[in-house]
């Protein structure tokens, strides 16, 4: 609700604050969100390197927006060596989770002949 302003005033801090809080629970949703925030320097300094941490064990547990996130930061090289092939299995495994935006990521990694095998 901070992140988004919704109910309360918007407060990127304190989001950022109970998103760690909540990561630090294993709480895979929260991890996510807090790595978006670290990447951004929503309610404090940007840190990619820790955004990647935060992202990577949120996918290990299998959160699909933490697999499709931690695909693009594989695809541009954001925090960790550029690595296509690492961003299609990351891309493969949010869609097989049921995130939609991960079928256009692959689907855009189709176009730039990063599959190999199709989808």
């Amino acid at each position: 609700m901070y992140s988004e302003g919704v109910g309360v005033g918007k407060n990127p801090r304190e989001a950022r604050k109970l998103f760690l809080l909540a990561a630090e629970q294993s709480v895979t949703e929260a991890m996510a969100a807090l790595s978006l925030s670290l990447l951004h320097g929503d309610g404090g300094s940007p840190d990619p390197q820790a955004a990647f941490r935060w992202v990577h064990k949120a996918a290990v547990k299998g959160n699909s927006r933490a697999c499709n996130n931690l695909g693009v930061m594989y695809e541009k090289g954001t925090a960790v060596q550029r690595d296509d092939a690492e961003a299609v299995k990351w891309y493969r495994q949010a869609a097989l989770l049921g995130e939609p935006r991960a079928v256009s990521n692959l689907s855009r990694m189709d176009d730039k002949g990063q599959l190999g095998d199709g989808l």
